[in-house]
């Protein structure tokens, strides 16, 4: 199988050997490089639910002397799991070559590694020398657990290597850690002897020498041993168990007094550092939503939760609970981590990356093809991937589209990735995101929002009491859980009984602990970490010990016991007892700021290196210090809580700290292609050690590096850049610093700094140009063409830079609304222009002409400036000027009512920006392709663009225009007759447009939402929704849509006769679009004022305000009104005793076009009084049938009773039933 790929990132490298139902071999993690051991079952030999039993087993173990066990896979039909790789040699064989203190300190580690899996009521039940082996620091590993059980299951057959299996489980009684201390027993016979201490020819004659024949003395083999040890081995020998050791702590004692009284040194026999892997308490409910969470992600139903709580609550824990559970279903679980404040950009995102990168090579390569030169904007060695090597760097784009491009390439990516790989579904941890930085907050977010429909449930875990005041996280967090995109678990202390029950799984059958527990429970409240803080205290404090291998309380009174009251006195305790040594290496790993090896600290400190494994093995037990993660074999140390790190820093001196920053900063330094994190980190690190030069390299560099995707990171240190300058002004770096503060939209700083570089380099067109737009962007318009018109005065041997500043001023002018002057500005500019220009100068400002000619309504005039910008783009193959010039034509092509253009210029425009990744140019691509097919009536169209455009704005998180394209969607809806769609459609843009304090979306909503109503015929909730329309129009100061609600608020009062009130709300309405120069708004207005002319029997009038309705909409092609108001002027003929059935012929056949639910049934109805009028009873009745046929159909969209009467029951309907009530009577009584 050399070579082999199994799973989702292993590599064979070798086999190492096998068992009666596993094989394992030595491979290689792909996706960090990690050599590991693979151990295999295979499908025809194995219960894959007794595996799954073992790696969870093996998975809560934590123990320096227990293989690491770290990942488990289903492969084909059987599955295997990922252990940390043990070279060897095996115990027996590195023994040959120790001296006898030296076999004692070995003997002793595995006697801590048979305590503590027997104090979690495990036996192993096959200690032998190939499962005891050493890794490369020596130190004994005890390894496969495949027969392992717990103390309290008998056993149901003999298991285990003959050699070494004790007596009580050859004949079949229930076995006990004293089981595995016989299988000890035989291990030091065979260690210091030399030989098996029973040998036969024969299994069943080596069973019987095991239960019924003593060992011959060790002394016989080898005269030197001490009989103390002698002792000790006959003791592990005995046949009976509870003649033997009552545990391995025992064994251990005894062997460190044993080698006391030899020369060497004796171990200290380590407290025991994982009182914490007891079961899960108090965290039912939490679990229980994180396993429904990941059987949805499974079923393709993705999902992101977020989990908090105040420090040591155990969010941890939970997670590594979860972990583990998720793995055993088959997912693949990616864990980051944020490791302290103010983190570089993107430092989580390219955690993530990396461990998502390998599995994307393995399994579809050409993903890293299709994202790879995006990603590579934040990853620059993914430039040098085989994948991405010889493709083109993506084409340029604004900085805004840039950062929407490079989220969606980092969300398609992942979700991409992750479909192709073989687990059922990934889980993605993200912890103590507290500390995340904005733009890897934006990324997640992104990510967040894309998951719904993909297989992968993200989990981000931070301490809401360590968040600083403003922090950005809360924000995004309250956004996704209104969007219903997120969950949010808050976890709670836990309760007097959970703290029972937690403190009884840590000392099991300990005897009468209820005034210990209430203690705890006092001083702790609950607090997870403060708990395990006090039962360190009392373990250190000799008030809890182990004795003859039960927890016993010592004599405990109150006054005696003074648990720690917070996590800070806790940690200061435990720092006020090391040495100066140890206290230096934890002064190294807090000045670190990120987990480190012992080589690194070593580096760093000059402390002796075998010390400082023994100090990072003391500070974990002392939960001082946490392995954060392995990498290539080398384990990572870091700080176990920010607290600590904190306490740690100010007990350095101020000269220690500046030496210490320094180290750190000489061995990043000297590294090879800096990361942008490292980058950061080398600039805070010098800064600290006090060397302003070298700090502002590296700001500079840093600044550079982050200015394209992280701006304000990027300020941060060019501003820290110009504060260690030697010079008073660092005018090269204030010039990026002013650009950036422009970009990022903070103008008022931008303003500030181009006016500090006006005094120092002296008037110039490019500062006054600089000033002139920040002040326009400000809304200082006055100011900003008083600076524009200054550069003028400098630029007159400059034609380039007069014309850009001639530019700037039309800009400024457009945003004051004087559009000719603004045209005559450009044609100024256009004059000035040399021939030498730069191409984008030009296109700009023809650009900026098209915007001008388009308020001032001059379309050709626009259409000419568009398509010579255009000409501009294609020939600098600018493909985003392209696009954007297209989209431009399209929209004046719009405003023509030149439908075909228009939609043929914004499918270029589409097409161009699908393929350079302009994500919000798209979603407007779509937004502007729906209006055109609105216009000509494809509904079903119209609803696929609104529909794409909703879910680009979803993926990219833009509530604004989710919440408008949801109302453009209900409006679909309403006009194909959906009407449960549509309702639902304009409450969720409300609900949205409420939860941003969008008022001007919740308006547009409000009034369709009236339209809704008062198309239904329901009067009482359309004046509601209109009444609210009103009033929020009058706050806003909306003139478009107090029109709007005056329209509707007019139809009202016509529908309940409330004839002059009708009149005088259509007539502000009708003054409203008049001022605002809305010609179809007036159009319906005079449509409407018509129809009231006609109830009121003023026919004259009527007809008047017909035709210039009717003048108005065919002038504007609103071919719905168009219906409308023919249908009203065959009415009128009728009612005049004329046939009006041309007109209403006509609009039957402009109604049949538009295709709108409403629209058809008034003709019908029409026509057909029209032919009863005739006696044409037949003619009649078909169009009675089509009416009713409508009605039913409409019915069944809608679901509210309520409504379903408000329909029936609508003034118009109602009089249509008694029209088909008379005309039924009067066709009985032609046909009597």
């Amino acid at each position: 199988m050399k070579d082999q790929k199994i799973g989702t990132k292993y590599q064979v490298l070798e086999f190492l050997g096998e068992g009666s139902s596993s094989q394992v071999y030595k491979a290689v993690d792909l996706a960090g490089g990690q050599i590991v051991a693979l151990k295999l079952f295979l499908a025809d030999s194995i219960n894959i639910n007794l595996v799954s039993q073992e790696f969870r087993l093996l998975a809560e173990l934590r123990h320096p002397n227990l293989a690491a066990v770290y990942a488990y896979e289903n492969f084909q039909a059987g599955c295997f799991y990922i252990m940390e790789f043990v070279p060897g040699p095996d115990i027996l064989c590195r023994c040959r070559d120790l001296s006898f203190e030296k076999k004692c300190h070995k003997l002793i580690e595995l006697c801590h590694a048979l305590e503590y899996i027997h104090y979690w009521n495990i036996v192993h039940l096959d200690l032998k020398p190939s499962n005891l082996l050493l890794d490369e620091k020596d130190a004994v590993k005890l390894l496969d657990f495949g027969l392992a059980q717990s103390a309290a299951c008998a056993p149901l057959k003999i298991s285990g290597t003959p050699s070494y299996i004790s007596p009580e489980v050859i004949s079949g009684q229930s076995s006990d850690g004293r089981a595995d201390l016989y299988s000890l027993g035989v291990l030091m016979y065979q260690i210091f002897a030399g030989v098996l201490p029973f040998e036969a020819p024969s299994l069943k004659d080596l069973v019987k020498k095991h239960l019924y024949q003593p060992p011959q003395p060790p002394l016989i083999y080898n005269a030197s041993l001490p009989e103390r040890l002698q002792s000790l081995i006959l003791k592990l020998l005995n046949k009976d168990p509870n003649a033997r050791p009552a545990g391995a702590g025992e064994v251990a004692v005894e062997l460190a007094r044993i080698i006391k009284q030899s020369p060497g040194e004796s171990p200290d026999a380590p407290r025991l550092p994982f009182v914490f892997n007891s079961r899960l308490v108090g965290r039912n409910k939490e679990m229980a939503e994180l396993r429904h969470a990941v059987q949805n992600a499974i079923s393709g139903q993705g999902s992101t939760i977020f989990i908090s709580g105040e420090t040591g609550i155990g969010r941890t824990k939970l997670l590594t609970e979860f972990s583990l559970e998720a793995q055993l279903l088959e997912c693949q679980v990616l864990w980051t981590r944020c490791y302290q404040p103010d983190t570089s950009a993107y430092d989580l995102i390219g955690q993530l990356l990396a461990q998502i990168l390998p599995l994307a090579q393995n399994f579809c390569p050409q993903i890293i093809s299709e994202f790879g030169p995006k990603l590579a904007e934040i990853v620059p060695a993914y430039r040098a991937l085989p994948e991405v090597k010889n493709l083109p760097v993506p084409a340029s784009l604004p900085a805004h589209e840039q950062r929407l491009r490079l989220l969606d390439a980092v969300a398609g990516f992942i979700i991409k990735t992750m479909e192709a790989v073989p687990p059922r579904a990934t889980v993605i941890m993200l912890e103590s995101i507290q500390w995340i930085d904005r733009e890897s907050l934006e990324a997640v977010s992104h990510l967040m929002r894309n998951i719904a429909r993909s297989s992968i449930l993200v989990i981000g875990s931070f301490r809401n009491d360590d968040l600083a005041p403003g922090h950005h996280l809360p924000e995004t967090i309250e956004a996704l859980v209104a969007e219903n995109l997120a969950e949010q678990f808050f976890l709670k202390r836990l309760s007097q009984s959970e703290v029972s029950e937690l403190i009884r799984n840590i000392f099991p059958r300990i005897q009468n602990p209820e005034p210990l527990l209430t203690k705890i429970f006092a001083e702790t409240e609950g607090n997870p970490l403060l708990i395990e803080e006090a039962v360190h205290y009392l373990m250190d404090s000799k008030f809890i010990e182990r004795r003859h291998g039960q927890w016993q309380i010592t004599s405990l009174t109150n006054d005696r016991l003074a648990l720690p009251d917070g996590l800070t006195k806790a940690f200061k305790l435990k720092l006020k007892n090391l040495s100066p040594e140890q206290l230096l290496l934890m002064q190294s790993l807090a000045v670190m700021e990120r987990p480190a090896t012992a080589h690194q600290i070593f580096a760093i400190t000059a402390l002796d290196a075998c010390q400082i494994s023994k100090d990072l093995l003391y500070f974990k037990s002392q939960s001082l210090l946490t392995v954060l993660q392995e990498e290539k074999g080398d384990l990572f140390y870091g700080l176990h809580h920010s607290k600590i790190a904190r306490e740690v820093y100010r007990s350095a001196s101020p000269g220690l700290l500046s030496r210490l920053h320094r180290a750190t900063a000489q061995i990043l330094e000297n590294q090879e292609n800096h990361s942008l994190q490292e980058l950061s980190a080398l600039s805070r690190h010098w800064e600290a050690a006090g060397d302003p030069g070298k700090a502002r390299e590296f700001h500079l560099l840093a600044g550079d590096g982050l200015a394209e995707f992280s701006k304000r990171q990027a300020i941060e240190h060019y501003r820290k850049a110009i504060e260690l300058s030697p010079s008073q002004q660092d005018l090269p770096v204030l010039e990026k610093l002013q650009k950036l503060y422009y970009v990022s939209g903070e103008f008022q700083k931008a303003l500030e700094a181009a006016q500090v570089l006006h005094l120092a380099k002296g008037p110039s067109p490019d500062s006054y140009y600089k000033m002139g737009r920040c002040q326009e962007r400000l809304g200082n318009y006055e100011s900003s063409t008083e600076y524009l018109r200054q550069g003028l005065t400098v630029s007159r041997n400059d034609p380039q830079s007069a014309a850009r500043l001639m530019r700037a001023i039309a800009v400024t002018c457009i945003s004051r609304g004087e559009y000719r002057t603004a045209e005559k500005n450009c044609q100024e500019a256009l004059k000035l222009l040399p021939q030498n220009s730069k191409p984008s100068v030009e296109a700009e400002i023809y650009n900026t002409l098209g915007q001008a000619y388009w308020h001032l309504a001059e379309w050709s005039q626009a259409l000419s400036v568009h398509r010579k910008s255009l000409a501009i783009n294609e020939r600098e193959g600018s493909l985003y000027g392209i696009a954007d010039s297209h989209n431009n034509l399209g929209l004046v092509y719009y405003r023509m009512y030149d439908w075909d253009r228009a939609a043929e210029s914004c499918q270029k425009s589409f097409a161009i920006r699908e393929k350079i990744g302009d994500i919000s140019g798209l979603a407007k691509s779509y937004n502007n392709l729906a209006l055109i097919s609105r216009h000509l009536y494809d509904w079903d169209k119209a609803l696929e663009y609104h529909s794409k455009c909703l879910q680009t704005m979803e993926r990219i998180g833009s509530s604004l225009e989710t919440a408008t394209s949801l109302v453009n969607i209900g409006l679909i809806h309403k006009a194909k007759g959906e009407w449960d769609r549509a309702l639902w459609s304009y409450n969720r843009a409300i609900q949205l447009a409420a939860t941003i304090g969008a008022k001007n979306i919740m308006l547009d909503a409000y009034i369709r939402k009236a339209e809704f109503y008062l198309a239904l015929g329901g009067l009482k909730d359309c004046s509601l929704f209109c009444q609210k329309s009103l009033g929020m129009a009058e706050e806003l100061g909306g003139r478009l849509e107090m029109g709007r609600a005056l329209n509707i608020s007019g139809r009202i009062s016509q529908m309940r006769q409330q004839w002059d009130k009708a009149k005088e709300i259509f007539s502000q309405a009708r003054e409203i679009f008049a001022e605002l120069d809305i010609r179809a708004g007036e159009a319906f207005i005079l449509k409407n004022l018509a129809d009231l002319h006609r109830e009121l029997g003023e026919l004259d009038k009527a007809e008047a305000m017909a035709d210039k309705a009717l003048s108005l909409a065919q002038r504007v092609e609103e071919q719905q009104l168009v219906a409308d108001v023919l249908l009203l002027k065959g009415e009128l003929l009728e009612e005049r005793g004329r046939s009006g059935l041309t007109y209403m012929e006509w609009s039957l056949e402009i109604a049949t076009k538009v295709n709108t639910a409403e629209t058809a049934w008034p003709i019908f109805s029409a026509i057909a009084r029209h032919h009863v009028k005739h006696k044409r009873y037949d003619l009649a009745l078909e169009q009675y049938q089509k009416i009713l046929s409508g009605f039913k159909q409409a019915l069944a969209n809608i679901s509210q009773p309520d409504l379903k009467s408000s329909y029936i029951f609508a003034p118009r309907r109602r009089q249509l039933f008694k029209d088909i009530k008379l005309f039924r009577q009067e066709a009985a009584s032609y046909a009597g």
